[in-house]
């Protein structure tokens, strides 16, 4: 009898040795770095955003004091960073593969600018398909009209109304 509790007991702390190496396994990576100027100043409080390209997935992290960030526990997949700060243009990184356990080390080198984008569009003619549409409609609106009654119409009200189409 106390073979068979030594055995189960033992069984049990094997099965359990096993799921414990299971759960260590990851299917993540990292990405990390340090984000500069062009003089080579640290740029803390930067916005450094991982997109997956194949799901559109957007992971954010901000630089620290150092100007080092790191963005953890990613999907395996083919990432793109962008890189935005007050007094900087936004800076982006080319796609890249990101692998089972690995830690990509990105740095990046941003450019003094401005982070505002200014569009600018050249006003025109609406489309000839709004004017005909905008033509085409009608303006319903009721206009009274004065009916003098007569015998046979002393049921009707001595007023009505009218619909006049304006084209």
């Amino acid at each position: 009898m106390k073979r068979i509790s030594l055995y189960c007991t033992l069984g049990i702390m094997l099965l359990l040795l096993g799921f414990s190496c299971a759960w260590a396994q990851t299917v993540t990576g990292s990405i990390t770095g340090q984000v500069t100027d062009p003089s080579g100043a640290v740029v803390a409080g930067a916005t450094v955003t991982a997109t997956n390209v194949a799901t559109g997935v957007k992971t954010t992290a901000q630089t620290n004091g150092s100007g080092v960030y790191n963005i953890r526990f990613l999907p395996v997949g083919t990432y793109k960073l962008t890189i935005e700060s007050a007094g900087f243009t936004p800076t982006s990184v080319a796609p890249f593969s990101l692998d089972v356990n690995q830690t990509a080390k990105i740095d990046s080198v941003m450019k003094i600018g401005s982070s505002t984008t200014v569009v600018v569009q050249k006003l025109g003619l609406r489309p000839p398909s709004l004017y005909k549409k905008m033509f085409t409609q009608f303006w319903i609106r009721p206009t009274p009209h004065l009916v003098i009654p007569s015998p046979r119409t002393k049921s009707l009200p001595s007023r009505s109304m009218a619909v006049t189409f304006r084209l």
